[in-house]
């Protein structure tokens, strides 16, 4: 049967097997709320639009359920792809001027050092050097033993320029 979602079964059409390493999962896939675009940089400035892409496959391990899946009836998921985008599907259809309600006239959104932030960070990006973000992420007990089991299997991860990591014989 199909898996179960926050509605009762996932549709067929919605529903995918995905295989990674011999390692099975199964995924749903769901409607995101805004477009988003992939570009393609050719040289250091230039990038160039090669896609848009409407929909998103969320994949888990095969005996893991989607009850926590947060979709709507049409199987829209209500969050864009980073944490800005969180219930971007309410944000964006605020009236003009309703984020700014509870702020003074006089004060800007953005304060100047956010400002060259953000352009020095670009100009990196431009250029392919290196920058760095940092977001705190609470992990509860779970995805911490997880994660721990993750790092003591390290050796089992690809990465490019390795061969092909050997998978314990069953």
């Amino acid at each position: 049967g199909s898996p179960q979602g926050p509605f009762g079964p996932i549709p067929r059409e919605r529903c995918c097997k995905v295989v990674v390493f011999d390692e099975r999962y199964t995924g749903v896939v769901v409607d995101l709320p805004v477009l988003c675009e992939a570009w393609l940089g050719v040289t250091a400035g230039d990038f160039f639009k090669t896609a848009n892409i409407p929909q998103l496959i969320i994949v888990q391990r095969v005996h893991e359920s989607f009850e926590g899946l947060e979709v709507d009836e049409k199987w829209e998921y209500r969050h864009g792809l980073t944490k800005p985008f969180h219930n971007v599907f309410e944000k964006r259809w605020k009236p003009v001027g309703a984020a700014r309600e509870h702020l003074p006239e006089d004060k800007p959104d953005w304060t100047p050092e956010e400002i060259q932030e953000v352009e020095e960070t670009l100009m990196r990006v431009a250029d392919h050097q290196p920058w760095r973000v940092e977001q705190e992420t609470f992990v509860d007990e779970h995805e911490e033993q997880q994660m721990r089991r993750e790092k003591d299997n390290h050796h089992l991860v690809w990465e490019p320029g390795r061969p092909l990591p050997e998978l314990p014989k069953k």
